[in-house]
């Protein structure tokens, strides 16, 4: 108990370090040359969270208002009041993603993803970044990704077998099953990338369907992200003081424990690729154009660098195993979630695409075969559009920098402002949502969700920066988001299947929200109290997901009635 206090009271007196050393920059102005000064903006909710809630949890209609008030381009706090400007202005955005390797991740960004994911792509900045992506690269090219497309549609239609007994085990004599759909997707999804990302069985959906224990490695997963998450004093401290992380409280040794358990798995799995690897070239296999995994693709990839300084070390190689995984898991089962609740919410929508997925001849679509289905690409890109995991990039410049604006604003003197100044190391904050929920964009009805607007686009949305079907999503540029192309077949083959054989449908009475990061603490006091007295509250979370607003349940989740579809009978069933 006393070891307990006193564990306690160091939290709270670090905690308190960490306040003083950061009040310089709290209250201290941004240089008088930079356009932050002269921007308007709205007011700050909050003085230690700044807008930090309304900016990775917005609502289209939040970011309408703040458009139209001040323009594409405004005044910003972000945490601990720190000013920054915050835009939606395309011709900035296309300025900012394209000139990559002129603005860098803030620094509490990247220490918070090394301590997630280790030295892997989204971590490193600079040339490492460069090289690492460049390796990385063929691994999610076109045609591997392609080569991944049974893998990915099998687990799909493992989902849908899932949902199909959960309906005839089913008590309820209505013909249908509540199913929390978030967490089977998410099992779903962590099942794909261990197979196509590794070549390695996580069976987290089965062992989810059968209440069996879960894979060792998926538990020290879900430990760590769920401890790193929870934002405690110990991992907020663990961000601006390194020596934090390597003292002995019980937030730190469950990181840890569970690093080590993922360490031992992943060295696992690089090593059996290595061997398969270096077999295949000893017996005078050819090489292959593509790899039957992403793992596989890196390995190979990497061994053809020319020297070794063009390599990557064991160490990143092993980062990239979590790298694939927060992103590709995590991200992937939100955007098909968010999916699901457009569906089941738009019963027409539903019952189009439905009827698109039913004409295709058999239930084993290759990716290029999804890719000809045009209603299914509408959808896909309109959830994407309106259900954006990630609605902001927060970037700080290098080097002093001025970036005309596509659209003029006015300052808070009165004058026209059409282009930004700013200095190294500002915040600035592209309004991805923006970019993809503006009217000014998108149209009178851009916070309707209507995948026909993608047969005929506004003439404006040519202008934003996008590697993707118009939206800025993936962003764009040299570091637009590397594994696009899989979240893509993710979202398309387990759509097809899941609508060819199942309806969807949402409780009327259930109101749905998104949350994120700092979606429960809106106030000052709030914030103080998490701080210094209750060190357990979850606090931060990677992507939007969904929950039901005014219930004591504040887990992210989305209960749907699942039922077989009518027909679904004289179709060829889930295998």
């Amino acid at each position: 108990m006393d070891q307990f206090v006193s564990a306690t009271n160091l939290g709270f007196a670090a905690a308190s370090a960490a306040t003083g050393y950061v009040l310089y920059k709290t209250f201290a102005p941004a240089p008088s040359t930079s356009s932050i000064n002269s921007l308007r903006g709205p007011r700050s909710p909050s003085l230690l969270m700044g807008h930090m809630k309304e900016m990775i949890d917005p609502t289209p209609e939040m970011i309408e208002e703040w458009l139209s008030t001040y323009g594409l381009t405004m005044s910003i706090s972000t945490a601990l009041s720190i000013k920054g400007i915050y835009t939606a202005d395309p011709r900035v955005a296309a300025h900012v993603f394209t000139n990559a390797m002129s603005f860098k991740k803030p620094d509490l960004t990247k220490a918070a993803t090394y301590m997630i994911t280790g030295p892997g792509l989204f971590a490193m900045e600079g040339e490492v970044n460069r090289k690492q992506r460049r390796i990385l690269n063929p691994a999610f090219s076109a045609a591997q990704v392609k080569e991944l497309g049974p893998t990915i549609v099998h687990k799909g239609q493992e989902l849908a077998k899932a949902w199909v007994n959960e309906i005839a085990g089913s008590k309820a004599e209505a013909g249908f099953a509540t199913i929390n759909v978030l967490d089977w997707i998410g099992y779903m999804a962590l099942d794909i990338i261990g197979e196509a990302g590794f070549g390695y069985q996580f069976n987290a959906l089965n062992d989810h369907a059968s209440g069996q224990p879960k894979n060792e490695f998926v538990v020290a997963y879900e430990e760590l992200l769920g401890g790193l998450l929870a934002a405690n004093p110990i991992s907020v401290l663990g961000l601006i003081f390194p020596f934090v992380r390597e003292l002995p409280f019980r937030s730190n040794i469950v990181t840890r424990n569970c690093k080590a358990v993922m360490s031992r798995i992943g060295t696992e799995m690089v090593q059996a690729k290595k061997a398969e690897l270096a077999l295949a070239d000893s017996s005078g296999e050819k090489a292959q154009l593509v790899e039957k995994d992403v793992l596989s693709a890196l390995l190979r990839s990497n061994n053809l660098q020319e020297n070794a300084l063009g390599r990557m070390e064991d160490d990143e190689v092993l980062a990239q195993i979590a790298t694939f995984i927060v992103a590709g898991q995590d991200s992937s089962s939100a955007s098909i979630t968010w999916a699901l609740y457009r569906l089941s919410k738009d019963k027409e929508v539903q019952t189009k695409l439905r009827k698109e997925a039913l004409a295709f001849p058999n239930n084993k679509p290759s990716l290029d075969e999804l890719n000809t289905l045009t209603y299914l690409d509408w959808v896909v890109k309109e959830t994407l559009r309106l259900d954006i995991p990630v609605p902001l990039a927060q970037r700080v410049p290098l080097n002093d920098v001025v970036i005309p604006l596509s659209s003029s604003v006015i300052g808070k003197n009165g004058e026209e402002i059409n282009k930004i100044f700013l200095k190294a190391g500002d915040n600035i904050i592209i309004s991805t949502g923006g970019l993809n929920y503006s009217e000014q964009f998108w149209g009178p009805d851009a916070h309707t969700f209507k995948p026909e607007r993608f047969a005929n686009l506004p003439d404006e949305v040519a202008n934003i920066p996008s590697g993707y079907g118009n939206v800025a999503t993936f962003i764009a540029g040299p570091r637009m988001c590397i594994g696009w192309r899989l979240a893509v077949a993710e979202m398309k083959a387990t759509l097809f299947t899941l609508i060819r054989n199942l309806e969807f449908d949402i409780d009327p009475s259930l109101v749905i929200g998104k949350k994120s990061t700092y979606a429960d603490y809106p106030s000052t006091l709030d914030f103080l109290y998490w701080l210094t007295v209750d060190m357990s509250i979850p606090l931060c979370r990677i992507f939007a997901r969904p929950y039901i607003v005014g219930d004591p349940d504040s887990r992210t989740r989305l209960p749907l009635k699942v039922s077989l579809y009518k027909e679904a009978s004289s179709q060829p069933a889930p295998s």
